[in-house]
């Protein structure tokens, strides 16, 4: 959370910089564990290809020209890592991390050079586009780096990458089993499940979901995602009458903001942008709670809380009971327009509505106490 968020930091406002950040320190001090706490989980050199610094990606590169520069940077951390002093327990989990995020590097390469192109302009609005067009990475590109090592080896399913890896393994817009010949393989299995995981969390399997995952190899992955299925049916009876979803209006997209707020005029309405995945989001929201009955107690304060499908349907209703205020679940078209309408650069975001109905963003709110102070003055 520390790195993420000095990220986050960084990106918005360009100016204040956090203290770098540092490892924790491993569990195990003493005993049979203790060799791998220091010299090879947290080694002083890290041997990271740094995917999201802007050194590892020049948006000016060619297909071509990412290509060698991914191939010989992993060539080159792979030598450092044979030629270093760590164990071999450390040298095995460095290059297995190295490993993950080169397949990163060719999954994401255009999407990588797209974000270098925006941290070197300070470009962060999603509705203006490049100036330029980035050089899309073709199945020849991804093929250079199937031949440095075995993309499919299921030793990539352990390491501190593995979340990493696991999304762009199964990407969808790449044909890995095609391209790699990983038809059978784990690969191939997690493609084609991975896509459902959501999907049984909001227990909203379709029967060709289920179809797909009868044709697995593994029937590992068929169970869990059944499983998943299950503990979400279980999950949901707990909360059944406890957890009120406002209908979203069945309207324009252009139409629903207006129309959402439109019951609560003449008073002052706070709408929050969130999901329940979104840590900052539950922070911000847990510290409101306690002032709905006491300092901002008000009839004439109304508070909308807008999510999308992103949060789990059971997550979600788990969630919302303990939220006082009006709660929508926007599906990806409406929650993409208002982000859109509004410039939503990431959650929390709010959107301050004044008694007479006039709007506009105010995420100066993500500091909560610039929050309560301006809610304070409009509702006294």
């Amino acid at each position: 959370m520390h790195q993420s968020g000095q990220m986050l930091m960084d990106r918005r406002t360009q100016k204040k910089q956090l203290p770098p950040f540092k490892s924790a320190p491993g569990c195990y001090a003493t005993g049979t564990y203790a060799g791998l706490t220091s010299s090879a989980l947290y080694p002083d050199k890290p041997y990271s290809m740094n995917l999201f610094s802007k050194e590892s990606a020049d948006y000016k590169m060619t297909a071509a020209e990412y290509t060698q520069h991914a191939v010989q940077l992993y060539q080159s951390l792979s030598d450092s890592i044979a030629q270093s002093d760590l164990p071999s327990v450390g040298k095995e989990l460095a290059l297995l991390k190295l490993k993950q995020e080169a397949v990163e590097a060719m999954a994401q390469g255009d999407a990588l050079r797209t974000y270098n192109y925006q941290m070197v302009h300070n470009q962060w609005d999603r509705n203006k586009p490049l100036d330029i067009k980035i050089d899309s990475l073709t199945a020849e590109n991804r093929a250079a780096l199937c031949k440095l090592f075995p993309i499919a080896d299921e030793q990539l399913l352990m390491g501190e990458n593995i979340m990493s890896y696991a999304r762009s393994i199964s990407n969808p817009l790449i044909a890995w089993p095609e391209e790699a010949g990983l038809k059978g393989t784990f690969a191939d299995d997690l493609q084609r499940v991975i896509p459902l995981v959501q999907k049984a969390a909001n227990i909203s399997l379709t029967e060709t979901d289920r179809k797909i995952l009868e044709s697995v190899h593994n029937p590992f992955y068929r169970d869990a995602i059944l499983k998943m299925l299950e503990n979400a049916q279980i999950a949901l009876k707990e909360v059944e009458g406890k957890a009120i979803i406002e209908k979203t209006p069945e309207v324009a997209p252009d139409k629903l903001f207006e129309v959402i707020i439109a019951p609560y005029k003449g008073k002052v309405i706070l709408v929050d942008f969130w999901n329940t995945w979104c840590g900052p989001c539950r922070m911000s929201i847990r510290a409101n709670e306690p002032l709905k009955e006491q300092e901002l107690k008000s009839d004439n304060l109304v508070w909308i809380y807008l999510a999308n499908e992103t949060s789990p349907l059971v997550t979600y209703k788990q969630a919302i009971p303990n939220i006082k205020g009006k709660h929508f679940r926007l599906n990806d078209e409406q929650w993409k327009y208002l982000c859109e309408q509004f410039k939503i650069d990431g959650i929390p975001s709010y959107v301050l509505v004044d008694k007479s109905g006039h709007y506009q963003l105010r995420n100066d709110f993500r500091d909560h106490e610039v929050m309560k102070k301006t809610l304070k003055e409009m509702i006294e």
